[in-house]
């Protein structure tokens, strides 16, 4: 007996709900195995860096290494659903955030057991012919969050993992809408632990995003907003561009003149500006540009 795919456990108008939108979705077109460039602009709306959070602020911390996540997953186009991956995930989305330190990357209680199950039970059924694979992530995500594996952002987890399920099960064009965005926000009109939630969010991006999605063949320009730099950013930030890869030490042989935590400082502004990549940890951490 399934422990989390048991359609029995669930409301019967959810269920139908749920299943009379993923049909909807599908007569629109939605259902690719088309491969789908990502769309930059959207990608950082889905992180949380559009609109812009304050700069230093734990949602700015969060959003940077969220951004990270979702470069590298649309840069590999693999998601592995496994314990090792998902505790990476919330490592990756809590990496800047020091209040979190002690908590990101480990499940507050020993779960494994319990989150593998699950993990292997979506995997069974997104390889069945025989059910609807947006069912099975939407059962997936609400699952998730019931079980709280994490102290904290086990709802963000959740919808950072669904949509890269979607991405990696037919639903590639998920990259163009802002589903994480969407989800996230506290104040959606959907009730966020309903089967019909993921589902009935992704038709209405569908049905009201003010411009039309691009074919899976388009490739979308990416573009970057403009943003006020002081001349010692600008300096830094050509430097980067110019040397890179560097260290922090490294760029510290540019600016003698400068403290190093001012320097820190600047680098988190260009990093949160999507200017400024950066790669590692602690005094390992290298800067590159962004291309």
């Amino acid at each position: 007996m399934d422990m989390y795919f048991d359609l029995s456990k669930y409301d019967s108008e959810d269920l139908h709900a749920c299943m009379a939108a993923c049909g909807q979705i599908d007569r629109l077109g939605f259902y690719s195995k088309d491969k789908v460039i990502a769309d930059l602009n959207v990608m950082k709306e889905n992180a949380g860096l559009i609109p812009a959070p304050v700069p230093g602020s734990r949602n700015a911390m969060i959003a940077t290494g969220a951004f990270e996540w979702l470069k590298e997953l649309h840069k590999n186009e693999i998601f592995s659903l496994s314990n090792t991956s998902v505790k990476a995930l919330h490592r990756k989305l809590f990496k800047y955030s020091e209040r979190d330190e002690g908590s990101r990357g480990n499940y507050r209680t020993d779960l494994d057991e319990d989150m593998k199950t699950l993990f292997e039970e979506t995997k069974k059924y997104l390889r069945d012919p025989g059910r609807h694979p947006l069912l099975i992530i939407s059962l997936f995500r609400i699952s998730f969050i019931k079980l709280m594996p994490f102290i904290t952002g086990n709802a963000q987890c959740a919808n950072f993992i669904a949509y890269a399920l979607l991405i990696s099960n037919t639903y590639p064009r998920v990259s163009q809408l802002p589903l994480i965005a969407s989800l996230n926000n506290p104040d959606s009109a959907f009730i966020q632990d309903s089967p019909v939630t993921l589902p009935a969010i992704l038709l209405e991006l569908l049905t009201t995003r003010s411009r039309a999605l691009p074919t899976p063949e388009h490739t979308p320009q990416s573009s970057h907003s403009r943003t006020y730099l002081n001349s010692r950013r600008q300096s830094l930030l050509k430097c980067i561009e110019k040397n890179a890869p560097l260290k922090i030490s490294d760029i510290m042989t540019f600016f003698p003149d400068q403290s190093r935590n001012t320097i820190k400082k600047d680098l988190l502004f260009l990093r949160e500006n999507m200017m400024v990549d950066a790669k590692g940890e602690g005094r390992g951490v290298i800067y590159d540009i962004i291309i």
